[in-house]
């Protein structure tokens, strides 16, 4: 039997585990027989592609319910987990069918009810935030509007049902469409019924529902606040579909407005206008029909712009013999005649533009350009390059408004101003208009409250501390109206921030009142009458405070869009910052519900489903604001946003497993002797005793198919590919650390990333090294994160330290082992020993590349005691990093008492050159030398610090090793001749070189500066390991230099090595390299203190002997 798909897999296992179990109500014959028909349904329902099952996945999905709900596991936690599961899978299969070019030939041929399946299956899909990335949502899109096209059919759910009380007459009426006034969920709404249509036929009419289709799809994607809201598409109310329905604006069109409240908001509502058209046009949307009556006021009294793109219905009703649509007091010369420009007629953000300086002087006016002759002659004007002249009556239009307005009307398109700067230039313009005389603009008046006035300073408030919106609602106080303060977007950002700081008070308080009920918490009665009742009460409370979070996290990106705009004055664009607004986002908008819900559901399934719902929400929310180029001034901080995300759903998916594995496994026996009784024809809810839902129909008219030894259904070859097999909870751990690694890579020299990334290799077995080496650079960048002291804490417990020490353990472990005695200083007395083991293990078993650079770098992390102030490095030097100067910089000469060395800085010395000594005696280029010598290259230009640590270093291994270089590289380097002018060799240690992979580790850390690496030296990584996870997801083969590491690579290693060996025996009086030779050797001063150190060691060793009671002639001695 070839393999088929079955899209709920995870809802038939899970029914059919309940009913292994048993269910109450329920005799065993009658749950057998269920089980029986359970098989044979997911026999029947299997599909023979992924096309067949996402259709037919609509039938197969109703019928499940049915049966749940018959067997009264309608709201059982584990099926609605199996519902979220298989959600998820559709989306994998979505994403294949995206990407597939033959399957998306095989959606667009689907025709009538499959075609409307497959539509309401991805719609669904997308409603549902499945689809967790911008670019998912827009191949969904994509194949939405294509076979909306191609099959004359829309998704469900752009359909409303329940509009009433629709008016006789229509309020309004055009030459394609009248307006009614209706209701709508207790709201005032207006039905656009498109009455042009009732008189086409046959291929006109197909084009103009084509085409009404694709702007439906379109409108229902936009959400901006100067853009007329979208509700859906009434069905009902006319004979046909084509009917549109949207929030009913009581103060109707602009030019209403103007008319009955005046012009002194004129320059406003063209500044939100130019808001709403860029808007459009960021999102690839051209209007096509801009002018005053398409122009709206909404209950904020802000200008809405409205039918966008359907200038498709004015096309078949035009009286030009252009048939070009719409009419030409408004329409761009490359609209009327685009032979004599040499273009086809298409609408574009240019003629948008040129349309907008039409409204501009509407606006002034009350009339469009030539509006006193006829259209024909308006039209010879326009094409012949004639422009209306400048306006003479009242209001006047200001000289800068009369420049913009002409620079707008430009003949030529291509030097027409895009709508970016026409936005720039109307906001300076921009006056706040006087309230209007309305019963309710007291209401609507931007009052100061306390946090205003508590900060005078800022743009909320006036300089003298007073509510600068009292200065806003008084022009005549301020008839310039050129105060940032009175400036448009200030006073939209104060409004903003008014609802911001309402909203989090609201939070505050639901926040209190949740922990006031954990508090005062009785134990869970048995289930009663009143159970369902206590359900539908937390239903209810979930998601009035999820909408509330919602609210808060859109209005909150409202402000971030406005304040950081290119437009907005510089004055404003600090408010993010000043009021610690992304901070806030996280807190309020989403960190506090996540918390409350994930607490609650550990005893609430309901809490778990909101909670689930929510991180998709969040989730699909970041990823939006990581794609919003406005907003990339934070967006490490959106990153780390969704990497805590993805930290959440590995905690949901803990959750979930948990909860499955406390259920009993299903079982065979049992049904397989039912089976033998049962009906095949029977439908399921025949079975269950009355009164039962009515049974459903078979998705056939083929007879059940008998139970045999087939193979049981898969989801097929080529979809089983796209899908990760690893569990969810890893699947997310995988998720949030390439969130880390992205923010790690885009500011290397904070140390919170790291922090979240060690958290994450806590979890994971045989990653301890991996995470110490994240706590320890989070402890040692610039810009440190000091929370890693705490946090690496369980890394060196009791028990994972034992476990270290059994005589098993491998080079790793034992490495880990030191590291812990020299963090927590415990068992320092036996660090000697153990090294002597490590090192020796080491030798013997070697380490992978990337275990070789991470070693490196914790040992350095280790000398600079992990960030501490009170350091040894720190007495003797500043460490630090700048872009002019080196890592370190000079302090205080230490003190010659050396007893007050700490005895972990000494150790760690020890460990850090015992294991150079190592990979100089083994003669290749491993990293651990390009690491540990960068370093010691950098560190040793201090004289101060070559005093601490100089003791340490291996000098004879260094000499005998440096000594090996290869003869080529000298001479490539230069330094095969004796240097006679004494310029500097190289400016820094990576000049004229790309990165190693070990640099991408030390990227960031505090000794680094500009003397190591040159500026822009991380833009010439190589492509295939630039990033440093890159470098730490390799695995090569055990060895010194790693046996899969390219030549080139190699021989950059060398280059590097050979620098650091110059650089150290300049800076280091009696390490001396003979110019223009190979030789190097120790002499004077520092030959002597080598020699005498030596002679102190082995008398150090011998007295130790002497106290244990050995002697050199012990054996094993």
């Amino acid at each position: 039997m070839p393999s088929r798909i079955v899209i709920y897999q995870a809802v038939i296992l899970c029914l059919k585990e309940a009913c292994s179990t048993g269910i109450q109500g329920r005799s065993f014959s009658e749950v057998a027989q269920v089980q029986v028909l359970l098989e044979r349904y997911l026999l029947s329902m299997a599909a023979d592609n992924v096309v067949s099952g996402i259709v037919e996945s609509l039938e197969s999905r109703k019928m499940l319910l049915e049966l749940a709900s018959s067997l009264g596991l309608a709201h059982d936690r584990k099926l609605r987990t199996a519902w979220r599961t298989d959600g998820e899978r559709i989306a994998t299969f979505l994403l294949f069918i995206f990407t597939s070019k033959s399957a998306e030939e095989a959606v667009l041929r689907l025709e009538g009810d499959p075609a409307q399946c497959f539509l309401d299956v991805v719609q669904n899909t997308l409603d549902k935030g499945f689809l967790t990335t911008p670019e998912q949502s827009r191949m969904a899109r994509r194949i939405i509007r294509k076979l909306s096209t191609s099959c004359d059919r829309l998704p469900s759910s752009l359909f409303i049902t329940g509009v009433t009380g629709r008016e006789e007459r229509p309020t309004f009426g055009g030459g394609y469409g009248d307006i009614y006034r209706a209701s709508y969920n207790h709201r005032i709404v207006a039905v656009k019924y498109m009455r042009a249509v009732q008189y086409m036929r046959g291929s006109d009419l197909r084009c103009i529902r084509l085409k009404f289709c694709r702007e439906a799809l379109v409108w229902k994607e936009l959400r901006h606040p100067h853009i007329l809201p979208f509700l859906g598409i009434d069905e009902d109310t006319f004979p046909s579909p084509l009917c549109m329905v949207s929030p009913w604006m009581e103060h109707g069109t602009v030019l209403k407005y103007l008319e009955e409240y005046g012009h002194a908001s004129v320059d406003k509502l063209l500044c939100e206008i130019a808001q709403g058209l860029q808007y459009l046009h960021s999102r690839d949307i051209v209007h096509g029909d801009l002018r005053g009556a398409n122009i709206l006021i909404n209950e904020d009294w802000s200008a809405c712009l409205a039918d966008f793109g359907l200038s498709i219905f004015s096309d078949a009703t035009s009286s030009m013999t252009t048939n070009r649509g719409g009419s030409p007091y408004w329409m761009a010369p490359e609209l009327l005649n685009p032979d004599q420009f040499g273009l086809k007629f298409t609408r574009t953000p240019a003629s948008d533009v040129y349309a907008f300086g039409c409204v501009c002087l509407e606006l002034y006016t009350g009339r469009p350009p030539f509006s006193g002759q006829p259209e024909p002659a308006a039209l010879i004007k326009v094409i012949s390059g004639d422009r209306p002249e400048r306006p003479s009556s009242s209001p006047a239009m200001s000289d800068i408004l009369w420049q913009h307005v002409s620079a707008y009307w430009t003949h030529e398109p291509s030097a027409r101003p895009v709508t970016q700067v026409v936005v720039q230039n109307m906001v300076w313009l921009a006056q706040s208009p006087p309230p209007p005389t309305s019963p309710s603009a007291s209401d609507r008046s931007l009052s100061s409250t306390v946090y205003w006035t508590a900060h005078g300073s800022s743009i909320f408030s006036s300089t003298d501390g007073s509510s600068a919106s009292s200065a806003l609602s008084d022009t005549k106080s301020n008839p310039g109206g050129h105060d940032p303060s009175t400036n448009i977007f200030a006073i939209q950002l104060k409004k903003l921030y008014r609802a911001i700081m309402d909203l989090e008070a609201k939070i505050k308080q639901q926040e209190i009142s949740a922990e006031n009920e954990d508090a005062n918490l009785v134990p869970l009665k048995a289930k009663d009458q009143d159970s369902e009742v206590e359900s539908d009460k937390e239903c209810e409370k979930w998601k009035r405070q999820i909408e509330d979070h919602k609210e808060l996290a859109e209005i909150i990106h409202n402000l971030l869009e406005i304040s950081l705009a290119p437009s907005v004055p510089a004055s404003l664009r600090n408010i993010p910052i000043k009021y610690n607004i992304v901070i806030r986002l996280w807190t309020f908008a989403f960190h506090t519900l996540l918390e409350s819900l994930r607490r609650a559901s550990f005893t609430s399934v309901l809490a778990l489903e909101h909670l689930q719902d929510f991180i998709y929400y969040a989730y699909t929310f970041y990823t939006g604001l990581l794609e919003e180029p406005t907003l990339n001034p934070f967006k490490s901080c959106w990153l780390e946003a969704l990497g805590d995300l993805a930290r959440y759903k590995m905690a949901v998916a803990a959750m979930v497993v948990s909860g499955a594995e406390s259920e009993n496994a299903l079982t065979a026996d049992n049904v397989y002797a039912a089976g033998t009784s049962a009906d095949p024809t029977k439908p399921a809810a025949d079975l269950l005793p009355p009164p039962a839902a009515p049974a459903p129909k078979s998705v056939s008219d083929a007879p059940a198919a008998r139970i045999d030894d087939s193979p049981p259904p898969g989801i097929g070859f080529v979809a089983a590919q796209l899908l990760d097999v690893r569990p969810e909870r890893e699947l997310w751990r995988c998720i949030a650390r390439d969130w880390y690694h992205v923010a790690i890579a885009d500011e290397p020299t904070h140390g919170k990333m790291h922090h979240h990334l060690g958290l994450l290799c806590q979890e994971v077995e045989r990653e301890e090294l991996r995470g110490v080496y994240h706590f320890y650079k989070s402890m040692t960048v610039l810009h440190p994160f000091f929370t890693s002291r705490e946090s690496v804490l369980p890394l060196w417990s009791v028990t994972a330290q034992v476990r270290r020490a059994l005589p098993e353990a491998n080079a790793i472990d034992l490495f880990l082992l030191l590291h812990g005695m020299l963090f927590t200083n415990i068992r320092l007395t036996e660090f000697e020993p153990t090294l002597e083991r490590f090192i020796e293990r080491l030798e013997i078993d070697g380490a992978e590349e990337r275990e070789w650079i991470m070693m490196a770098v914790v040992n350095i992390c280790a000398v600079l005691e992990y960030g501490n102030p009170d350091g040894a490095l720190k007495k003797v030097g500043s460490v630090d990093m700048d872009e002019d100067k080196i890592g370190i910089h000079l302090g205080e000469p230490p003190g010659s008492n050396t007893a007050e060395t700490p005895a972990s800085f000494c150790f760690a010395l020890r460990l850090m050159f015992a294991m150079l000594g190592l990979a100089l005696r083994c003669g290749g280029a491993n990293p651990y030398l390009t690491v540990a010598l960068t370093f010691l290259a950098t560190v040793l230009k201090h004289p101060q610090i070559l005093d601490a640590i100089k003791r340490a270093v291996p000098w004879d291994d260094l000499a005998a090793f440096f000594a090996r270089i290869p003869t080529h590289l000298m001479a490539s380097q230069g330094l095969a001749e004796v240097r006679t002018n004494g310029e500097e060799r190289w400016a820094t240690l990576g000049t004229g070189c790309v990165p190693l992979p070990e640099d991408w580790c030390l990227r960031g850390m505090v000794w680094m500066g500009s003397k190591v690496y040159p500026r822009r030296f991380w833009k010439t990584g190589l492509e295939n390991r630039s990033s440093e996870i890159a470098i730490l997801e390799e695995e090569h083969d055990e060895g010194g230099e790693g046996a899969d590491v390219g030549d080139d690579e190699l021989e950059r290693r060398w280059v590097r090595i050979l620098r650091c060996a110059v650089d150290i025996a300049d800076v280091v009086d009696g390490f001396t390299w003979i110019e223009g030779t190979q030789q190097w050797r120790m002499e004077g001063a520092l030959a002597t203190k080598v020699e005498a150190w030596r002679e102190q060691d082995l008398q150090a060793e011998e007295d130790e002997r002497r106290r244990t009671g050995k002697s050199w002639a012990d054996p094993g001695s």
